[in-house]
């Protein structure tokens, strides 16, 4: 067994291979900042190399023989990221391997792919994260468009705050640098995506077997959009609880980024996917799992 732990800039999750596991998720916000500082701040790296130790350890009395730690735009940006990176190898052993946009595009591609049953055709997949975007567009597993921006739910928490038309705006003019991406069909991949699922759904427990391969449609998003901007934070999290409240603190920044894109790809439905650049990792870096 083998225990893989994506280190995002919003969220930490653990992935143990080999069994039937549902992922782990727990929100650190390591981003936290970094737009207007260029730095990690000491709070955000300490909560997330607790959650980094805790899964280390839950994933060794588990019985993982190989814990694998992979981490993304965050800690690619961030100008004292070898800070960190020496305390996580100091506490717990284990170098992270810092993925660059491309080769974190691709995992999100592979992983969201091998949960399609799509072959043949053009399958574009969206990856929302803390401080990066990417999409990705390949058939056959092989990706033939791939683009990463810097552009995610903490950043643009951090720069906008609850000003709604000036976000609105950064992310219409920054996400035209995707230009005119095409496929037959686009999945959605990452915690933003697998969160508004569960709202529209009205999950009142999270269930990734009703989460994958639903259909997110932009007419509902738009609803569910208007409703988060008059609402609080803990207004959010009242409304639907299995977010968590860390989640619901940038889940209306998701949205509005979600709804953004589709409307830029002119498509009215996105399916959303529970396999993403996890299982895209092991595919990548060709471990079982």
């Amino acid at each position: 067994m083998n225990a893989i732990i994506d280190l995002g800039s919003n969220s930490v999750r653990l992935m143990l291979t080999g069994k039937s596991f549902a992922k782990m998720s727990k929100v650190t916000r390591i981003a936290e900042g970094l737009s207007t500082t260029g730095i990690l701040c000491d709070a955000a790296m300490d909560r997330t190399l607790a959650v980094l130790e805790d899964y280390v350890i839950y994933a060794k009395q588990a019985g993982a023989h190989n814990i694998y730690i992979f981490a993304t735009e965050a800690i690619r940006a961030a100008k004292n990221s070898h800070e960190f990176l020496k305390k996580v190898l100091q506490k717990i052993g284990i170098e992270i391997d810092v993925m660059s946009g491309n080769d974190e595009a691709l995992c999100g591609f592979l992983g969201a792919v091998s949960g399609q049953s799509e072959k043949g055709q053009f399958l574009g997949v969206v990856d929302i994260g803390g401080a990066s975007t990417e999409i990705s567009i390949g058939k056959n597993n092989e990706i033939t468009y791939s683009k990463s921006l810097s552009i995610g739910t903490v950043r643009l928490r951090d720069l906008f705050g609850l000003d709604r038309k000036a976000l609105e705006k950064y992310i219409k003019e920054t996400i035209q640098n995707y230009g005119q991406s095409k496929a037959d069909k686009f999945v959605g991949i990452g915690g933003t995506f697998t969160s508004l699922s569960s709202m529209l759904l009205k999950l009142k427990q999270y269930d990734p077997k009703i989460v994958d391969n639903s259909i997110i449609k932009l007419k509902a998003l738009n609803t569910l959009v208007n409703e988060l901007w008059i609402k609080s934070d803990q207004e959010i999290y009242e409304s639907y609880p299995t977010l968590g409240i860390e989640r619901a603190k940038v889940i209306r920044y998701g949205a509005v980024l979600a709804q953004s894109i589709m409307k830029m790809l002119n498509i009215e439905n996105i399916t959303v996917s529970e396999k993403d650049n996890m299982e895209g990792y092991c595919i990548y870096k060709k471990i079982p799992y």
